[in-house]
């Protein structure tokens, strides 16, 4: 009897080392496809930082183009705000389940700064240059009338 618990407790402690050592691996298999993904996330929010950065010079561009009263420019804020809010949280529950970690928030920031330290300028001048396009042909009815007023007081 006692040779027989002997050895079914020597088989007991094989099978828990056999799931032991198959879980060790599974687990080693599972940690790296999440920190691969964590790199992916970090690519991904890396690159809605710079998303973020050309937003803010879309509105930066329209307020230089179209100047408009103070009013107005914190509306602009308002939006802005709403959009990057929205943008990130939706962002953050499609990929990481809503969880803020510190590498999504450093990412979110390098984006940004990478973008303006580098091609801001280059974009700015392009946004202007679309929008002052936009604001001739917006406003073009309006230039006409005044046009066909000053025509009238010359006679």
């Amino acid at each position: 009897m006692a040779i027989f618990l002997v050895l079914r407790i020597r088989s007991q402690i094989r099978s828990r080392k056999m799931r032991l050592v198959s879980s060790v691996k599974f687990l080693n298999r599972v940690m790296a496809m999440y920190v691969f993904s964590q790199g992916q996330i970090f690519i991904l929010f890396l690159v809605l930082g710079i998303c973020i950065g050309v937003i803010f010079d879309i509105f930066r561009a329209s307020r230089k183009t179209f100047q408009t009263s103070d009013f107005i420019t914190a509306i602009e804020d308002v939006i802005f705000v709403a959009i990057v809010g929205i943008l990130l949280v939706n962002t953050l529950i499609l990929t990481n389940h809503g969880e803020i970690r510190f590498y999504i928030i450093l990412a979110v920031l390098f984006g940004i700064s990478f973008y303006f330290l580098t091609i801001s300028k280059i974009c700015m001048m392009i946004l202007q240059e679309m929008m002052k396009i936009c604001k001739k042909i917006l406003f073009f009815p309006l230039f006409l009338k005044k046009m066909g007023q000053k025509k009238k007081d010359f006679k």
